[in-house]
């Protein structure tokens, strides 16, 4: 299990503004940025994302207590998360939300490529995880045949005419761009609000 958190903690510092990252770097900025990491782009479980958190602190406790090399209590805020917690609630998007995402004209290329990619998950309802490894042997006739990633499950999703054209526009090198790309997250919210999304969004409890 540490090394399953070493490879997060690693993927996480690769597309972040750490170029190193040291005991020192364990804020709350970090602590909150890292737990959205792995539940939006790592799509993973809250169970799985509480052991990564138990397991982060009992290293951060043995370099604390045991070798004393940490002074930098912060990590201590590191808690388990809630299942109710308000970054798990769901935005839909109405058929005229993504016509304006669609018809928006990018003057930026990353940008674009954010648009291109986020227009592509409406289409496929593709996970990042899956997003990130699709290149043209996904592709099988007129659809997007592949083993996701989370569930090692097999799928064959129908291929709309624009996620095709997509996919020929970028050469099929999707999960290259993808991965290419810091924020991507972030990157979706500033093209939406480019796009002309700033309707303000109601809550509904039932």
């Amino acid at each position: 299990k540490y090394k399953s958190l070493k490879i997060a903690l690693e993927e996480y510092v690769a597309q972040s503004r750490f170029k190193t990252f040291y005991v020192s770097d364990v804020t709350t900025e970090f602590l909150n940025d890292f737990t959205g990491y792995m539940s939006d782009e790592r799509d993973l479980s809250v169970n799985t994302i509480n052991k990564y958190q138990s397991c982060f602190n009992t290293f951060m406790d043995y370099l604390t207590n045991e070798i004393k090399v940490n002074k930098n209590m912060a990590y201590r805020d590191f808690k388990k998360t809630n299942r109710n917690r308000n970054s798990e609630s769901k935005v839909v998007l109405l058929r005229e939300h993504v016509k304006k995402i669609i018809d928006w004209k990018p003057d930026n290329e990353r940008y674009g490529k954010v648009r291109d990619l986020f227009v592509f998950q409406i289409m496929t309802g593709v996970r990042f995880s899956d997003l990130e490894r699709i290149n043209k042997s996904f592709v099988k006739n007129k659809y997007l045949s592949f083993v996701m990633f989370k569930t090692a499950t097999r799928v064959n999703i129908p291929l709309h005419p624009k996620a095709s054209k997509i996919l020929a526009k970028h050469d099929y090198r999707l999960g290259d761009i993808c991965k290419a790309i810091q924020n991507y997250n972030s990157d979706i919210k500033t093209v939406c609000e480019r796009a002309g999304l700033t309707d303000e969004i109601s809550s509904l409890n039932i």
